[in-house]
């Protein structure tokens, strides 16, 4: 894991972790999109085993849209 040196966890670090795209990941998070639902657990364990968090800063931006 990555966490305590400073770096926060992205979206992009995951998809990497998972070896899926960040759609993907994006869409399993959000319980959206069609998948096998192995890989959506897979996904949502991985994101907390590693310390994944949301950006709301990132969030805000989107829904400001």
């Amino acid at each position: 894991s990555q966490r305590g040196r400073g770096h926060r966890v992205t979206i992009h670090d995951l998809a990497r972790v998972a070896g899926v795209s960040v759609s993907t990941v994006s869409k399993a998070l959000n319980d959206n999109g069609r998948m096998a639902a192995e890989t959506r657990e897979r996904i949502k364990s991985l994101a907390a085993e590693i310390g994944f968090r949301p950006n709301a800063l990132a969030r805000g931006l989107l829904s400001n849209r």
